[in-house]
């Protein structure tokens, strides 16, 4: 997950994992989207406007990449799906 200079965050969150972890998440608006090989994911690199979901575990200085999506109420809805009891700032 390499950041773009048109990179920005658009949207911050958290929530607990485990109940008593607290984790954070944040969306960035991005230009571009790679590709992938994976069937359900787009296989070609595209440019346009994503909006791209990363979790940020405590005590790790890496990110989790929570994938691409192509609006911001999209990975909103993505990220409230996969975790439970977000906050949204």
């Amino acid at each position: 997950m390499t950041s773009r200079p048109t990179d920005r965050v658009v949207k911050r969150g958290s929530f607990l994992y485990d109940g008593s972890a607290r984790c954070d998440v944040e969306i960035i608006q991005t230009d571009f989207r790679p590709g992938c090989a994976d069937d359900e994911a787009p296989v070609e690199d595209a440019y346009g406007e994503f909006y791209e979901i990363r979790y940020l575990w405590p005590g790790q200085s890496s990110q989790a990449g929570g994938g691409y999506c192509d609006s911001l109420a999209e990975a909103m809805a993505s990220v409230e799906a996969t975790v439970k009891q977000v906050t949204w700032e």
